[in-house]
C-alpha cells in the first residue's frame, strides 16, 4: 500500500512539472531537439525518483530483538548481518575488542569507566609465513565475539563496561608473559607460580582460549594480538606428534595432565579453525580431535589422565567441549564417541541426572556443572526435568569465591539456561570478579589464585584465564536454548 501511495505521489509531481513547462511561453522558442532533451531529463528524474523511494536504506539493519526468539540457529545469521552494517560512529570503534569502548555507546544505556588502551604486541614484526590469509567474518555459534553483536550480547546477558574492562587487561597481562617461542607456561615466573612447569601445551592452549574468546585471532583486521595469536598456535602446531601418537598435543607432559592439556590445546586449535576457516589449521585440528577420539575409554566412555583410562568428569568434561568444538567448525567427530561419552555420565549420576560425581555417582556443585554442561551438548534440551532440577540446584549453590574451576563451568551452564537463575548468578560472580582482579603494580590484570587444586597447580596464569573466560561467557558462544528461553515457563 505505501509503494502504491508514492508511486502515485511520483506521477502527480511529474505531471505537475510537465504541465508547468507548458504552460510556460519560453518552451515555444526552444528548437525541437532542446524539447526532445527536456522531455527525457524529465522522464529520468521521475524513474529516479520511484527507484529512491523503492530502495532499502543502506544502513538499516533489524534490531538483535527481532530474533532473539526465534532460536540459536536463527539469531546467528542475524548477528552476523550486524557485523556487515557499521553506522559512522562505529567505524572507529576496535571491531576486535570494543572494551576500549563504553557500552553505552553501543548498545544503550550510560557509559561507565573508560577502559586503558592496551599494551602493543611483543612481536612488532610477525612472521605470518605460516598462517596468513585473507580476514573472513565470524558466523554460526561464534558470531557474537566482535564489534556491535558482541557489545548487544553483553548488555542482554549482563555485562557492564566493567567486566569488559577486566576482560581487556585480563589479556593485556596474559600478553606479557608470552615467551618467544609462543608459548605460556604456568610456571611462568616468581609470583604466584604454579607447579606445572613442563606443561607448555596446556598452558598455551589456556591461554589462546582467552584471546580467541574476545574475537582475537591471527587473522584479526586488528593488530592488537594477531601476533600473540599467531605464535601460540604455531607454538602448539610443532608440539603436535606425528608418529606413533598421530595428534598427541600432550607435550612432554603425559602423565595425570597429560589429557588435560591434550583437549585444551585441541579446543584452541578448533576454536581457531571455527573463526577463521583457515586451511592450514584443518588437517592439525583433525588430527588433535582423532586422538582425543582414539583416547576414549571402550568401556566406559570417559576420559581420564592416559589414553583409554577409565574416566572421570573433570577430564571428559574438556574431552567434550573440544569434541563439541571441533563438530561446530566442520571437523569430523563420530557420533558413537558422543553416545559413549554419554554412557559415562549416566554411570555417574545421581537423581535421574540431576547431578554427579566424579568417577562414581555423586553429587558434588563442581561435577554437577560439568556434567550438566555436558548432557546440554550432548542434546539435553530445556524441557528435560533432571536438567531442570540440576540448574536449579547448582543456582541454589551460587558463586564459589575459592573455586574458578566451578565458576568457570556453572557459569556456562547457567548462562545457557538463561532465565532468574543465571541473572542473580550473574549479578554475584561478575562483580566478585571485577573487585578481585589486580589493579595495580606487574600484577595487573590477573587475578591471585584461589584455594582449589588447580590453582595451586596452575598459579596465576591458570585462575586468570578461567576469569578472563569467564566474564567472557556473554558473547563466547550463542545460547543453546534461546528459543525455549524465551517462551514461558510454567
Amino acid at each position: 500500500m505505501r509503494i502504491q501511495q508514492s508511486n502515485r505521489g511520483v506521477k502527480n509531481l511529474a505531471k505537475h512539472l510537465v504541465g508547468q513547462l507548458w504552460k510556460s511561453q519560453w518552451l515555444d522558442l526552444l528548437p525541437s531537439y532542446c524539447v526532445s532533451i527536456v522531455a527525457h531529463l524529465l522522464a529520468l528524474l521521475v524513474l529516479a525518483m520511484i527507484v529512491f523511494r523503492l530502495s532499502p536504506k543502506s544502513h538499516e539493519v533489524a534490531p538483535v530483538e527481532a530474533f532473539e526468539n526465534n532460536g540459536s540457529d536463527a539469531i546467528a545469521p542475524a548477528l552476523d548481518r550486524l557485523e556487515l552494517h557499521v553506522d559512522a560512529d562505529e567505524k572507529q570503534v576496535d571491531r576486535n575488542d570494543i572494551s576500549t569502548t563504553p557500552l553505552g555507546q553501543l548498545a544503550g544505556g550510560d557509559p561507565l569507566a573508560a577502559v586503558e588502551p592496551h599494551a602493543a604486541p611483543l612481536d612488532v614484526r610477525p612472521d605470518f609465513s605460516v598462517l596468513t590469509g585473507p580476514t573472513v567474518r565470524f558466523a554460526g555459534e561464534l558470531a557474537g565475539r566482535i564489534g556491535g553483536a558482541r557489545a548487544k550480547l553483553v548488555a542482554r546477558g549482563g555485562g557492564t563496561t566493567a567486566s569488559e574492562k577486566c576482560v581487556g587487561l585480563g589479556l593485556r597481562w596474559l600478553a606479557r608473559y608470552q615467551q618467544a617461542d609462543g608459548n605460556w607456561n604456568f610456571h611462568h615466573g616468581p609470583d604466584d607460580p604454579g607447579s606445572l612447569e613442563k606443561c607448555t601445551t596446556g598452558a598455551t592452549g589456556l591461554a589462546l582460549l582467552a584471546f580467541l574468546g574476545a574475537g582475537h585471532t591471527h587473522r584479526s583486521e586488528q593488530a592488537r594480538y594477531r601476533s600473540t595469536v599467531d605464535k601460540g598456535i604455531r607454538f602448539l602446531l610443532a608440539q603436535m606428534k606425528r608418529a606413533e601418537h598421530d595428534g598427541d598435543l600432550r607435550g612432554t607432559v603425559v602423565s595425570n595432565e597429560g589429557m588435560y592439556a591434550q583437549a585444551i590445546a585441541t579446543l584452541a586449535l578448533c576454536e581457531a579453525y571455527g573463526l577463521t576457516h583457515d586451511s592450514k589449521l584443518k588437517e592439525p585440528a583433525q588430527r588433535a580431535v582423532n586422538f582425543i577420539v582414539q583416547a576414549q575409554d571402550p568401556k566406559g566412555g570417559g576420559w581420564r589422565y592416559a589414553p583409554h583410562d577409565p574416566g572421570d568428569t573433570t577430564v571428559t568434561g574438556w574431552q567434550v567441549m573440544a569434541l563439541k568444538s571441533a563438530k561446530n567448525s566442520g571437523l569430523k567427530v563420530p557420533e558413537r564417541t558422543l553416545a559413549r561419552a554419554g554412557h559415562f555420565l549416566d554411570a555417574v549420576q545421581t537423581r535421574e541426572g540431576s547431578r554427579y560425581g566424579y568417577d562414581r555417582p555423586g553429587e558434588t556443585p563442581a561435577m554437577t556443572a560439568i556434567g550438566l554442561l555436558c548432557r546440554m551438548y550432548l542434546g539435553w534440551t530445556r524441557s528435560n526435568p533432571p536438567l531442570k532440577r540440576g540448574v536449579e540446584y547448582v543456582s541454589h549453590t551460587g558463586p564459589s569465591r575459592d573455586d574458578i574451576y566451578y565458576d568457570y563451568y556453572a557459569s556456562q551452564t547457567l548462562h545457557q539456561w538463561g532465565g532468574p537463575e543465571w541473572k542473580q548468578w550473574n549479578e554475584v560472580l561478575r562483580d566478585q570478579l571485577v573487585e578481585t582482579q589486580v589493579k595495580r603494580g606487574d600484577a595487573a590484570g590477573s587475578w591471585k589464585p584461589t584455594g582449589d587444586r588447580g590453582a595451586g597447580a596452575g598459579g596465576r596464569l591458570y585462575q586468570t584465564c578461567l576469569s578472563v573466560m569467564t566474564l567472557e561467557v556473554y558473547y563466547r558462544y550463542l545460547p543453546l536454548y534461546q528459543q525455549e528461553a524465551a517462551k514461558p515457563r510454567s
